[in-house]
């Protein structure tokens, strides 16, 4: 069975996920929110974590970076709402050079 950590605070995009990964494969794990994210990837081992990049709490680019520093590593896939990939990936990047 694989883990994955989602972390998405519209509840809508939580079901769409929940629609592709079904048990038995999959064991999910969903939180609202950044910081509560980082603590659960520190305690528990996950195969790959979703990631909402505009959160209530703190960004996507600072869960990444806060899971590297503790070197927790987990394959991640980011989403988001803005409205070009260029966007996405320029603030990424701009994340991860702070």
């Amino acid at each position: 069975m694989k883990t994955l950590l989602v972390v998405e605070d519209d509840k809508s995009c939580q079901a769409l996920v929940q629609a592709y990964f079904k048990p038995p494969e999959y064991q999910i794990t969903y939180t609202s929110y950044g910081k509560e994210a980082i603590e659960l990837a520190k305690k528990q081992k996950f195969d790959i974590m979703i990631l909402d990049f505009a959160l209530s709490d703190i960004d996507g680019g600072k869960v990444i970076k806060d899971l590297e520093k503790a070197n927790v590593k987990i394959p991640t896939i980011i989403i988001s709402a803005y409205g070009e990939a260029r966007d996405n990936h320029s603030t990424v990047l701009d994340q991860n050079n702070s």
